[in-house]
C-alpha cells in the first residue's frame, strides 16, 4: 500500500519521442524505372484505342450480340486511357502519389482486362458466325480478337 501511494505522488512526465523522416525524394527518384513506365503508359494508350475502337466497329457490323451491347471496349478504355496517362505523368514527374495511384490503376486496369477478355471470349464462342456464315463474319471475328489481344496485353502489363 504504501507503494502505491508514493507513485500516486511521484511526478509522471510523459517521454517524447522524436522520429526524423528522411527524405525518399532522391531515393524514389533514383530507384523508378521513368522510360520503362512512360513505355508502358504508350502501351496501356495504345490498349485502350484498339480496344475502343473495335468496340465502336461492333456498331456498324450486322451482326446482332447481346454480349456487344454492354460497350465492355469502350469503358474499359476508358480505365486504360486513365492508367496510361497517369504512368506518363509519374515517368515526367515523379513523387510518391502519382507512383502510388499509377500502381492502383495497373490493378483496376488488370481486373477490366480480364472482363474484356471474358467479353470477347464469349463474343467469338457465342456468335452466328460459328454455327453457321452470316454476312461480316470475318469483320466480327476481327473485332472480337483485336479486343481479345488487347485484354490480354493489358492483363500483362
Amino acid at each position: 500500500m504504501n507503494c502505491e501511494h508514493n507513485m500516486e505522488k511521484a511526478n509522471v512526465q510523459p517521454i517524447y519521442i522524436v522520429v526524423e523522416k528522411s527524405s525518399n525524394k532522391k531515393c524514389l527518384k533514383e530507384s523508378y524505372g521513368s522510360k520503362k513506365a512512360a513505355i508502358v503508359g504508350v502501351l496501356h494508350i495504345l490498349c485502350g484505342m484498339v480496344a475502343f475502337g473495335s468496340a465502336v466497329g461492333f456498331y456498324f457490323v450486322n451482326i446482332y450480340s447481346r454480349l456487344h451491347l454492354v460497350g465492355t471496349g469502350i469503358w474499359t478504355s476508358v480505365f486504360f486511357f486513365i492508367t496510361g496517362g497517369l504512368s506518363i505523368g509519374s515517368a515526367r514527374h515523379t513523387n510518391s502519389c502519382l507512383v502510388i495511384s499509377t500502381m492502383v490503376m495497373n490493378i483496376i486496369s488488370a481486373v477490366c482486362a480480364g472482363i474484356l477478355i471474358i467479353f470477347s471470349g464469349l463474343g467469338l464462342g457465342t456468335s452466328r458466325c460459328s454455327h453457321y456464315y452470316v454476312q461480316d463474319c470475318e469483320i466480327f471475328i476481327a473485332l472480337n480478337v483485336l479486343q481479345l489481344l488487347a485484354g490480354i496485353t493489358e492483363m500483362i502489363l
